[in-house]
């Protein structure tokens, strides 16, 4: 498991994020957009947010485009650690710059079909840059990704500035702190239940009536 918390710069408004990752694919994100209470997760099944970002607190279920962002963030570590397990295409493209920078482009195919092209730093071979399909409010588009100030935490080599720019949106997570290996609840990574039926959940399953 991770937990990394910091700010997070979304529509020029700076806020505090936490975010959680767990083996399985499980994601975790609780912070703020313009000032409104933002969390998405996706327990390995099923993809979800809460916002009061339209005026509804109760969580979605994410579909479509914003579906096929969401789990390509989900990945523990990056798409080429045990790539051929997770059922990916991995291609070794060659040389190429990314925004002026050298690098070592790679094309990775998910099982969905959809794919995403990395670049790696020709020394160091950390990534420096992500080219994949993103969303903006479930309309497709391009998505640009760029890490940079790695450090060292627990012997692993970690991002600390990760910046998302697709059409006229950029998101900018700077990290503070990270953690590994913390105690997760599993029921956070689950979609919540709508307002009030919290007492009704042992009642959830298939009826004959």
């Amino acid at each position: 498991s991770l937990e990394a918390t910091g700010q997070m710069v979304s529509f020029s408004i700076v806020g505090p994020f936490t975010l959680r990752r767990a083996r399985d694919h499980k994601y975790f994100l609780d912070t703020h957009m313009s000032g409104k209470m933002f969390q998405m997760g996706y327990d390995g099944e099923v993809a979800w947010t809460a916002s009061g970002f339209f005026g509804d607190d109760a969580a979605q279920r994410v579909r479509g485009a914003d579906l096929v962002m969401l789990v390509r963030e989900t990945d523990f570590a990056t798409p080429f650690f045990d790539y051929k397990e997770q059922g990916y295409e991995v291609k070794l493209v060659g040389e190429k710059e990314f925004e002026g920078q050298k690098g070592i482009a790679i094309e990775v195919k998910r099982k969905d079909g959809q794919s995403e092209t990395w670049y790696l730093n020709p020394k160091s071979y950390l990534e420096i840059g992500r080219e994949s399909p993103g969303s903006d409010f479930g309309r497709p588009m391009p998505l640009r990704t760029f890490y940079d100030d790695f450090r060292v935490v627990g012997g692993v080599k970690i991002p600390f500035l990760v910046e998302s720019q697709w059409y006229t949106r950029e998101r900018i997570f700077h990290v503070g702190e990270v953690k590994l290996n913390v105690e997760t609840d599993e029921a956070q990574f689950k979609i919540p239940p709508p307002p009030g039926m919290g007492p009704y959940l042992s009642m959830a399953g298939d009826w004959a009536v």
